[in-house]
């Protein structure tokens, strides 16, 4: 059983000029997390550090098309309301950034692989090839454009955009496991532009796992179940408690069915 990532919070931000930028995004308490941050500057720029909460990004992939695209990431990033902090030195420039989060994301090789394009005069549209291979994939696509708007090709959704310097946009849209042409419309067709593409990945969730039994009444969380070796359930909402009826239930609805005189109980 195959399970994409779900999208969690987005954020976006913008300087006019400046050797640097800061804004706040916000992480949900759930499971297997990753922040994704879209970035747009000035060309001439090099990014001297990328931070969340403090904990340095990973830079996934740059491409330069007379400004500078870059895409960071962090895999579990601290939770609740903190900064993102990213710097480039001493030249001034304008900026633009998109971020976003997802769950269920896997936590070990998120990505495919990369895909980067770009026109450093002009174009009317734009597109990437991005590689997939499976049907939990989900492709992330940043387009970035000077002087222009964009707007995707049927099929993508828009998670995130900033209009107010040059622009950015941060969509994706469901794999199809196989290569991927990505089509963006600039209006008007005067301005450079960029784009990066990838894949993320998704956990592929086992069937038919079972936990042990336990007495009515007996609680199994409060927050994370332990399962089999090194396999987890998150219970969000509370504990996972087994009535006398058979079935178990939790504060956010998981429940399973008592197996008698089995070790296990089945995870519907």
């Amino acid at each position: 059983m195959s399970s994409l990532p779900i999208l969690d919070n987005i954020s976006n931000s913008s300087v006019a000029s400046a050797t640097g930028i800061t804004w706040s995004h916000t992480v949900s308490p759930l499971a297997n997390m990753i922040l994704i941050i879209a970035l747009e500057v000035g060309g001439g720029t090099t990014i001297s550090s990328a931070t969340y909460a403090g904990a340095a990004l990973t830079q996934l992939t740059t491409i330069t098309e007379v400004v500078e695209g870059y895409i960071f990431y962090k895999l579990s990033p601290a939770m609740g309301t903190n900064n993102v902090v990213i710097n480039w030195g001493a030249v001034m420039a304008e900026a633009a950034v998109a971020a976003v989060d997802y769950s269920n994301v896997v936590q070990a090789g998120p990505f495919g692989t990369p895909a980067t394009a770009g026109n450093s005069s002009s174009g009317n549209s734009s597109n990437t090839v991005a590689t997939t291979s499976a049907s939990n994939q989900l492709v992330i696509d940043c387009n970035c454009c000077l002087d222009t708007s964009s707007s995707p090709a049927s099929g993508q959704t828009v998670r995130e955009s900033n209009t107010a310097q040059e622009p950015i946009y941060f969509a994706d849209i469901l794999a199809t496991g196989s290569n991927m042409t990505l089509n963006w419309t600039n209006t008007p067709s005067t301005g450079a532009w960029l784009q990066m593409s990838v894949a993320l990945n998704g956990i592929v969730s086992a069937v038919g796992l079972r936990a042990p039994l336990v007495v009515p009444g007996a609680v199994i969380g409060p927050s994370i179940w332990q399962g089999p070796p090194g396999l987890k359930y998150p219970s969000k909402m509370g504990p996972v408690i087994r009535r006398a009826n058979g079935i178990f239930r939790g504060g956010g609805g998981l429940m399973g069915k008592n197996i008698l005189r089995r070790k296990w109980w089945q995870v519907l």
